[in-house]
């Protein structure tokens, strides 16, 4: 009888395990290096707060208005008799609303512009127009207005302020016309 001999050779692990064990194996291993680990470390949580309703903020103020000054007042002119630079009692009145209006305002200030009627020499009608806007204008210092507030000038018969050839157009020519400047 003959006698075999075996070696016995030691296989390795892995060969034991067989053909599903080599996946099971790793799978095993894997799960429990990462229940060993415990994975990635979670963050603390932290707590929000809640939303806190903020005001928006105020609308921003709203631009100063512009500063608009009043037209001056438009006052009526004084008008006069043929030939004459005398103030009618009328036209007094009327340079009190003046005088009224310029101590008021102390930084307005007055044009007085005297014209005459067509008729006349030119050299007469300018005499008669410079000294209808001076009539005024003594008028008015003498109610207190500073002569430096107060320009006059005469134009004769230039810029007729009525056209025409007749009595009515005349007496709206022989005048002083008030011009009021802020």
């Amino acid at each position: 009888m003959e006698t075999h001999t075996t070696r016995s050779r030691k296989k390795p692990m892995m060969a034991t395990i067989g053909r599903w064990g080599r996946p099971v194996l790793l799978l095993v291993i894997g799960a429990s290096l990462l229940a060993g680990f415990g994975g990635c470390p979670k963050k603390p949580e932290v707590a929000t707060p809640a939303p806190v309703a903020v005001a928006p903020p105020p609308p921003p103020p709203a631009p100063p208005a512009p500063v608009v000054k009043a037209a001056p007042p438009q006052f009526t002119d004084v008008f006069f008799t043929t030939d004459k630079t005398v103030l009618r009692p009328e036209d007094k009145a009327n340079l009190d609303g003046v005088i009224k209006y310029l101590k008021a305002n102390p930084d307005a200030k007055i044009a007085l512009n005297g014209f005459a009627d067509e008729r006349g020499t030119p050299a007469r009608n300018q005499a008669l127009s410079d000294g209808r806007a001076k009539a005024v204008q003594d008028y008015l210092v003498a109610g207190g207005v500073s002569p430096q507030r107060i320009s006059a000038k005469g134009h004769g018969a230039v810029r007729q302020f009525a056209p025409g050839n007749n009595e009515a157009a005349w007496a709206l020519n022989r005048r002083t016309q008030l011009v009021v400047t802020p």
